[in-house]
């Protein structure tokens, strides 16, 4: 239990200056510096692009859930848009 805490302590505190963008409709955003998305609300990815493993790329993200709190940590997230949620992309450079 106490590790858990932890691990959350420190997770909040690497996206604590990082620039958090809302987004809760469905229009496409792109030209996004990302590297993290945090969900506030369970929310279903209808398109994203990012620089996946060379070892993964006929795996998609597209369709997937990502609950309430949860925090997806990816590679050059450049373009995402959502089918239902609300999510905070965590940029860098801004």
């Amino acid at each position: 239990m106490e590790n858990t805490k932890e691990i959350k302590k420190l997770t909040e505190l690497s996206l604590l200056n990082a620039n958090g963008l809302f987004i809760s409709d469905t229009n496409l955003r792109s030209n996004l510096t990302g590297f993290a998305v945090k969900a506030i609300e369970a929310t279903v990815i209808a398109s994203i692009a990012y620089q996946s493993a060379t070892n993964a790329t006929s795996n998609t993200l597209v369709g997937e859930t990502i609950l309430a709190g949860d925090i997806w940590f990816l590679t050059a997230i450049t373009s995402i848009s959502l089918t239902s949620g609300a999510v905070f992309i965590y940029q860098t450079g801004e």
